[in-house]
C-alpha cells in the first residue's frame, strides 16, 4: 500500500467519522501550541529576557571602580561552596571588604536584612517595578523606605553569608518578577 492510498484512506475515515476528526483536530491544535511554545522560548533564549525592561532603563555597576566579575550569571553553575549544580541568577562583583556599594539605579530601599546564604542584604525597588539585590554585605548604610538615587552609597562590601570572599553578589528581577541577567544592561560610572 502506497502512502496515497494511506492518505486517502485516512482523509475518508476522518471525514466520515466524527470522533476521528476530533482527535485529528485535538493533535493538530497540540502541534500547533507546541510549535508556538518554541518559538516563545527560542525568541527569549535568542534575544534574552531583557525585553520586559524599558529601554530607557539604565543600571550602573554597583561597585564602581570593580567591574570585574567573578561569577556571572549562569542556571547551571557549580556551586563552589556546595559542589552542586545551582542556579546562579547574578553577577558577583569582587571587591575589597568595605568598598562603597552604590544604587545601580535610583529607586526605594525596599529591604534589607540578614540571610545564611545571602549574609546581609538589600533590595531596592525602581519606578519600572524592578528590583535590584545586593548581598554579602559588610555594613548596610540605608533603611527601609530610603529614597537613593544612581550612584548612592547603600552598603559595604563584605563576606557575610555563603561567601567565598569578599564581593557584592548583584540581582536584576523584572518588574515580571523574573531574574534576569543583569549584564547587558549595566554600563560604566562616568
Amino acid at each position: 500500500m502506497t502512502a496515497e492510498v494511506v492518505a486517502a484512506k485516512l482523509a475518508t475515515y476522518i471525514a466520515t467519522d466524527e470522533k476521528a476528526r476530533n482527535v485529528v483536530i485535538g493533535i493538530v491544535a497540540g502541534f500547533i501550541i507546541l510549535i508556538s511554545s518554541l518559538g516563545l522560548i527560542f525568541f527569549t533564549v535568542l534575544f534574552g529576557a531583557t525585553s520586559v525592561i524599558a529601554a530607557d532603563s539604565l543600571y550602573y555597576y554597583p561597585v564602581p571602580g570593580h567591574t570585574t566579575i567573578s561569577s556571572g550569571y549562569d542556571p547551571q553553575r557549580v556551586n563552589p561552596v556546595t559542589k552542586k549544580v545551582e542556579p546562579h541568577l547574578a553577577v558577583d562583583f569582587p571587591a575589597p571588604e568595605g568598598t562603597p556599594i552604590v544604587a545601580a539605579r535610583g529607586g526605594t530601599v525596599w529591604m534589607t536584612g540578614i540571610g545564611s546564604e545571602p549574609g546581609k542584604y538589600i533590595w531596592l525597588e525602581h519606578s519600572d517595578g524592578s528590583k535590584t539585590m545586593y548581598c554579602h554585605c559588610s555594613e548596610i548604610l540605608v533603611k527601609v523606605g530610603d529614597e537613593v538615587a544612581a550612584g548612592d552609597p547603600i552598603a559595604l562590601a563584605g563576606n557575610t553569608g555563603v561567601s567565598t570572599g569578599s564581593h557584592c553578589h548583584f540581582q536584576l528581577r523584572t518588574p515580571a518578577g523574573d531574574l534576569i541577567d543583569p549584564t547587558p544592561l549595566l554600563q560604566n560610572w562616568e
